[in-house]
């Protein structure tokens, strides 16, 4: 991570309210492109998961994970003392993917348990980056190859090693459909590659895409040519 953009989370269900003035959050088709796709929100809508700079460390860019319940107005650190570059909810909400770096500097995907029962597990084996739920519990996510290539691989929980799911290099991927067969990548265009087959279909020009809770909704959202947020 080379630079972070902070704002503030206004949430509008019971009026206009501020959650956090440094922190963000994705939502589908909203925001901020080169994350998942998924909602930042809780399976029953009453949490809001969102990343906050690492203040304690000085001159740091990492970022860390937290959590707002929307009924209270209360904050709280999910992974206290974890440092991370992104990250993305479980569909069940009971666990996160996040992008960390090990003892040698080397990005790895981790998986965590957001009841803190049991410690962060590393996933992948291999360097790994921008980590994407799919559907039961397989975690996609991008491995740069020796050519320079950012390959997608997938790794489900009982999976010994990642899969490799893509042939051609995405290097922007959006996010994930919630039953793991088709996955957004790029902005302009932004694409739709099927898993299965292969065959790849444009959507749209400038745009963000993304499933929303439960994958019932699809939201997309046109920008102007040069707009960044």
């Amino acid at each position: 991570v080379t630079e972070v953009q902070t704002c503030a989370l206004p949430i509008y269900a019971k009026g206009d309210r501020q959650i956090s003035e440094e922190g963000f959050a994705v939502i589908p088709g909203i925001g901020y492109g080169g994350v998942c796709g998924h909602s930042a929100f809780s399976p029953d809508g009453k949490r809001l998961l969102y990343m906050l700079n690492a203040k304690n460390v000085p001159g740091s860019t990492f970022l860390r994970l937290w959590s707002t319940d929307l009924d209270s107005g209360r904050s709280e650190p999910m992974l206290p003392n974890v440092s991370m570059g992104n990250f993305d909810l479980s569909p069940e909400g009971n666990q996160v993917a996040y992008n960390a770096q090990d003892s040698k500097g080397e990005w790895r995907v981790w998986l965590a348990p957001l009841d803190l029962r049991t410690s962060p597990a590393q996933f992948a084996s291999r360097q790994a980056y921008w980590p994407c739920f799919g559907a039961r519990g397989d975690v996609y996510f991008r491995i740069r190859e020796g050519s320079g290539q950012d390959l997608l691989y997938v790794q489900g929980p009982k999976d010994p090693k990642p899969r490799q799911v893509s042939l051609q290099s995405l290097p922007y991927v959006g996010a994930i459909s919630p039953k793991g067969d088709i996955v957004l990548y790029g902005f302009n265009p932004l694409v739709a590659l099927s898993i299965t087959d292969g065959a790849s279909r444009p959507l749209c020009q400038f745009c963000n895409a993304g499933w929303g809770l439960g994958g019932n909704f699809f939201y997309i959202r046109f920008r102007d040519a040069g707009e960044m947020g």
